[in-house]
């Protein structure tokens, strides 16, 4: 297993390929961002912790839309 930049690269032991995967730290920070936006006592409308979890997860995803799985 190699780590780099948020992801994490595993050689298939029969198939010889590479599959690249989210690392477990990036994982956790994303959890943890999601708990952040999402709080149980928001005080705003819904609208308003939809729109700031989109902008997140737009990003997020583009970032990481090379992960195999």
């Amino acid at each position: 297993q190699r780590h780099f930049v948020g992801f994490r690269m595993e050689l298939m032991p029969h198939s010889k390929n590479v599959v690249v995967m989210l690392s477990k730290r990036s994982d956790t920070r994303l959890r943890e961002k999601l708990r952040e936006l999402t709080p149980r006592t928001w005080g705003q409308s819904l609208d308003d912790c939809i729109e700031a979890l989109n902008a997140y997860l737009n990003g997020w995803i583009q970032f990481f839309s090379i992960c195999s799985s």
